[in-house]
């Protein structure tokens, strides 16, 4: 199938890959697959892509080869760190997320009009007022909503146990947590 001549094409295409092709490739970059038949079954449900962003924290500086020993099993058991740590995440954000968007719209709303938030003089400076308009997430907001809540614990040791089923695989640092995270909670 032809695609329209008014559509750009981007400069670089690449040809799609069979499963077979895609395993391949990682192979041929070093990756050790001790059961092709599973990694395979893998990739149907796991698109090629979405797992290589993960076998980026097990390569080398250049990007084109797994470090020594580097396995199917421990990218795919990052995968699924990553789907447990979100729906955990997930799970509590989602009420502090909306009660805290609900009180600081009702608050500006009523000092300020309903426009205010974006007007840098009704804070207290142009800088607090850049980080407002940052989005807020993370642990900086369960840590001052919930200091004492059994939810906030609950978290707590629902997170402690997923690093530690994980901790043999997953370099902390280098998927974005800071050396003292322990200390922000």
């Amino acid at each position: 199938m032809s695609q329209p001549s008014d559509v750009e094409e981007p400069a670089i295409v690449k040809n799609a890959k069979s499963f077979e092709e895609q395993l391949e490739i990682l192979r041929n970059r070093g990756l050790v697959i001790s059961d092709t038949e599973q990694a395979l079954e893998i990739l149907t449900r796991i698109k090629y892509y979405r797992l290589t962003g993960y076998a980026l924290f097990f390569m080398d500086n250049t990007r084109q080869r797994f470090r020594d020993s580097t396995t199917f099993d421990q990218i795919i058991k990052l995968a699924d760190f990553d789907q447990k740590f979100r729906s955990l995440l997930t799970g509590i954000l989602e009420p502090i997320e909306i009660a805290f968007r609900t009180r600081i719209a009702y608050e500006l709303a009523h000092r300020y009009g309903p426009l205010g938030y974006k007007n840098p003089d009704n804070f207290t400076s142009r800088t607090y007022h850049d980080e407002f308009i940052k989005v807020f997430t993370g642990v900086f907001i369960l840590r001052e909503l919930y200091p004492n809540r059994q939810d906030w614990k609950n978290f707590l040791i629902h997170l402690e146990a997923l690093l530690s089923e994980y901790e043999s695989i997953i370099d902390l640092d280098k998927i974005g947590f800071p050396p003292d995270w322990q200390s922000l909670l």
